[in-house]
């Protein structure tokens, strides 16, 4: 099952994301028992300034997302306002479903 993560950053918090970015990366570019990231970037305000996270994760159940979500050093080092995780179902684009069939 996929699974996606909404964070949005503490706004108070802006050079915090900038001190533990690479730290961020190296996290989510390593394994992960029993979650895989699918992919990752960072949600954008009008101005294209970075204020939060969007991610997918696949993995068997929510508690090895919530694990990875708390293992982040984004979450770690405060810098989240508020997160979000919900199951999603990926059709559109999906290399692993089956292909659309128009009826």
């Amino acid at each position: 099952m996929h699974y996606i993560i909404n964070n949005h950053d503490n706004p108070d918090k802006a050079a915090l994301r900038m001190e533990v970015r690479e730290a961020h990366i190296a996290y989510l570019k390593s394994d992960h028992p029993g979650a895989k990231l699918v992919m990752a970037g960072p949600l954008l305000d009008g101005h294209g300034e970075m204020i939060g996270s969007h991610l997918v994760v696949a993995a068997d159940d929510i508690a090895a997302v919530e694990q990875f979500q708390q293992d982040d050093p984004m979450a770690q080092s405060g810098l989240f306002l508020s997160s979000r995780i919900d199951p999603w179902k990926w059709v559109i684009g999906n290399p692993d479903a089956p292909a659309h069939q128009p009826s």
